[in-house]
């Protein structure tokens, strides 16, 4: 999943809607599997080389799944690959703890949940999973608040 939004990125493309629906997992072998990223209906360009080309978005609209959005997606601003780096790691965190990062009872709860608390770590949300430090690491990472701090 991760080397297929690294090949988007490396295109400028940002694909804003990152989510368990739309990554596919094909079964090669017993231990391969071929992963694609599905339904690039939402990308965007990042490049200022397609400035000019129609855009279907508007400056400040909401667009992608709650459940996945980066915090600067959740409040309408323009997003590069980091908010895909950041909707990567909600479906890390939800492939190896079988919970999302944030439940809540409405859109706008949820959008203010991955805008302004902290997710909890891996253990606290499985307390029967014991992932190593490296691991909770990288889903800690990817799921920053700030773009800035999450992988390039």
């Amino acid at each position: 999943m991760v080397r297929a939004l690294a090949y988007a990125h490396e295109q400028e493309l940002v694909h804003r809607d990152l989510k368990p629906h739309n990554v596919f997992v094909r079964p090669l072998g017993p231990w391969d599997d071929h992963v694609e990223v599905l339904d690039f209906g939402l990308a965007r360009f990042m490049s200022d080389a397609w400035k000019h080309a129609p855009k279907l978005t508007a400056q400040g609209a909401l667009i992608g799944t709650p459940a996945y959005m980066a915090p600067e997606q959740a409040s309408g601003q323009q997003v590069d690959a980091t908010a895909d780096v950041y909707a990567a790691g909600c479906v890390l965190f939800e492939a190896l703890t079988e919970r999302r990062v944030f439940e809540a009872q409405s859109q706008a709860e949820l959008i203010r949940a991955h805008m302004l608390e902290t997710p909890s770590s891996l253990v606290a949300a499985d307390p029967g999973l014991e992932p190593s430090p490296p691991l909770e690491a990288l889903v800690a990472r990817r799921l920053e608040k700030s773009p800035s701090r999450r992988y390039a």
